[in-house]
């Protein structure tokens, strides 16, 4: 009941709650049940249930999350929020994304001082730069991408729907560049 668990290593902690959890601490692999989330720096991956395999270093390598699936990432620059019925979300040794498959009613969110972008579909593949940031994205089946700029003169939106598949691309920074 009302499991929390801290790793620690090179001072940045990995926090890990969820009602009931089993942790096989020596392969690194952690079940956990009922309102779950793993928070690592500014990431945070939540579901109603998550498995999680761990880095040697106790860090966060990947999670897939069921029920209710959520993943955030926060830097300076943006935060993106990714969520769908199912998610799947892999970290590099850096403790950032790599890449995230999020299933059912999926959806991925990006704020940032430029514009918000809202990416829809039934399922959607995240990819990130080394840095964290978004590369690509894919949406597949019935699909819409909304930007709408977050400047309060801006009047402009942008809005992009398919039956099929829609594939956006980020500058090296993590802006929108095409769709």
């Amino acid at each position: 009941e009302n499991v929390e668990i801290i790793t620690v290593e090179d001072n940045q902690p990995t926090t890990i709650h969820a009602a009931e959890a089993i942790y096989e601490q020596t392969n690194g692999r952690i079940f956990l049940n009922g309102g779950a989330n793993i928070t690592q720096g500014s990431n945070l991956v939540k579901g109603d249930n998550i498995n999680a395999q761990l880095y040697p270093n106790k860090k966060l390598q990947n999670a897939v999350s069921r029920g209710n699936a959520f993943l955030r990432q926060i830097t300076p620059e943006r935060t993106v929020e990714i969520t769908g019925n199912e998610l799947n979300a892999t970290f590099g040794v850096n403790e950032q994304p790599q890449n995230s498959f999020a299933r059912g009613n999926a959806f991925l969110k990006q704020i940032s001082p430029e514009r918000t972008t809202e990416i829809r579909g039934n399922e959607l593949n995240a990819t990130f730069n080394g840095n964290g940031l978004l590369q690509n994205a894919n949406s597949l089946g019935a699909s819409t991408v909304v930007m709408v700029p977050t400047k309060a003169l801006d009047y402009s939106r942008a809005t992009m729907s398919s039956v099929n598949s829609i594939k956006v691309f980020y500058t090296p920074t993590g802006i929108l560049n095409q769709m």
